[in-house]
């Protein structure tokens, strides 16, 4: 990380067996390759009652560490622990809004550490780089907390409640009966999966799991299963509703896996993000007549403008969309937004534009004056540079050696995360290591085993 100008950080905190950690990943992008570049700074026992200054010093202290301090251009995070940090730490910059309910979270393996926040001036004491919320996480909240409101239509609140308790049934008894298990994969060919309470896309996998056997083996198969298993049947309503339900779900739970990097980690950059939500939106916009779901499909639709609506406003994340070669300017219809992200980029532009070489003996004013006389031609310059690049073909990042002050741009603003996925990896991986028979294992050892299970690509 010492030759690169440009890092990101994501970081959370986790508990097991009576132990609390703050786990911080390291990230860039390799200037040469553009190729996102990972790895774990620490995961380190905190100590004493986890306020946000014991937060904000161990972060800070991990950064300085590192000697990333000062190149650390955003660190994210996905739960509420560390929103109290960064809003009385961090520096001043424009933030989403806070739309963690603790009450609704049901990352159980997270832990919630404000307990007695301090008052904000203690803030002087730190400084730490600007926060960026988790795009996955939020939209993680949207598919289960804003579409809860779609049982405010009695006809949807009825036929989704008798659906799911009918699949509630089933995977219950399916999970917890040999049997019965046995019996759903000798009778369907394939096994029923049990939704994870604390993954909004596992309901969505289970349902594609009940939808690919009906369709595969037939209603009847899934009847027949119903009553081995003392079940009630599902009515042919339901059915219908449980395929309508994937239907609306699959963009929702297409954009949450391109957002964690989870089908392909070339997905990190900061330049997906928004055109994941634009282009998830307008998805969910085609499915609004459809009946049986539009209550549900209406309430997606108003959580992503209500929460994601300051990244369409935030020019820095407009402009790393624009400048990646995948989307450019093809991922919105707004002219307004992509004039915004065009008007800052040529702004950067001109400040990279390699000044004037002046002659030793120029006064300072004429040294001004020569600065204000080239000025309207490095616009133009800069203008023509961003034109050249949106009307070329290229959609590979191997292809930016053309424009090496694009390039230094599209590192700058495609270096921060738009979700901490990286730190709920590093804790999977901690739990693997952290079982119940080395619970004894000191911290130290512990971190160093993280560290090289996780770092292992640069050992």
């Amino acid at each position: 990380m010492d030759k690169v100008e440009h890092v990101a950080t994501t970081t959370d905190c986790s508990s097991a067996h009576g132990r609390s950690f703050i786990g911080v990943t390291g990230h860039w992008i390799d200037p040469e390759t553009l190729e996102r570049k990972s790895c774990v700074l620490a995961c380190r026992c905190l100590k004493g009652k986890h306020t946000y200054d014991v937060l904000a010093t161990q972060l800070e202290d991990i950064h300085t560490e590192f000697e990333i301090r000062s190149k650390v251009s955003k660190t994210t995070t996905d739960r509420s622990n560390f929103v109290k940090d960064f809003s009385v730490f961090a520096e001043q910059e424009q933030e989403q809004e806070n739309r963690d309910d603790p009450d609704k979270d049901e990352e159980c393996h997270f832990e919630d550490v404000f307990d007695d926040l301090t008052q904000a001036s203690a803030g002087l004491e730190y400084q730490l780089p600007p926060h960026q919320r988790c795009a996955a996480h939020t939209l993680n909240l949207i598919s289960t907390s804003d579409a809860e409101k779609a049982e405010a239509d009695g006809n949807y609140k009825r036929l989704s409640r008798s659906t799911f308790a009918k699949c509630s049934s089933l995977w219950n008894k399916s999970s917890r009966s040999v049997q019965v298990a046995k019996m759903v994969k000798e009778k369907c060919g394939l096994s029923l999966i049990k939704p994870n309470a604390t993954r909004w896309n596992s309901i969505f996998m289970a349902v594609q799991r009940i939808n690919r056997i009906i369709k595969e083996k037939g209603e009847n198969v899934i009847h027949s299963v119903c009553s081995l298993a003392d079940v009630p049947k599902f009515k042919p309503a339901e059915i219908s509703f449980l395929n309508h339900y994937a239907q609306v779900m699959k963009p929702v739970a297409q954009a949450l896996n391109i957002l964690q990097g989870e089908t392909n980690h070339s997905n990190a950059y900061m330049g997906y993000l928004a055109p994941t939500i634009t282009i998830l939106r307008d998805k969910l916009s085609k499915k609004l007549d459809v009946p049986v779901t539009k209550p549900l499909v209406q309430e997606l639709l108003n959580g992503i403008d209500k929460q994601f609506d300051s990244i369409l406003n935030d020019k820095k994340i407009i402009a790393a969309a624009i400048l990646h070669p995948k989307f450019k300017e093809s991922w919105s219809t707004d002219c307004d937004v992509i004039e915004r992200g065009i008007s800052f980029i040529n702004e950067k532009l001109e400040g990279l534009v390699e000044p004037v070489v002046d002659e030793p003996g120029q006064s300072s004013s004429e040294d001004q004056d020569e600065t204000d006389f080239f000025q309207a031609k490095n616009r133009r310059s800069s203008d023509c540079t961003l034109k050249s690049f949106l009307e070329s073909p290229v959609e590979k990042l191997c292809d930016y050696a053309r424009w090496p002050l694009l390039r230094k741009l599209f590192i700058e603003l495609n270096t921060p995360l738009p979700a901490s996925a990286a730190c709920e990896r590093l804790f999977s991986a901690g739990g693997l290591i952290f079982r119940p028979h080395r619970s004894s294992m000191t911290d130290t050892n512990f971190e160093n085993c993280i560290l090289v299970k996780c770092n292992k690509d640069f050992l």
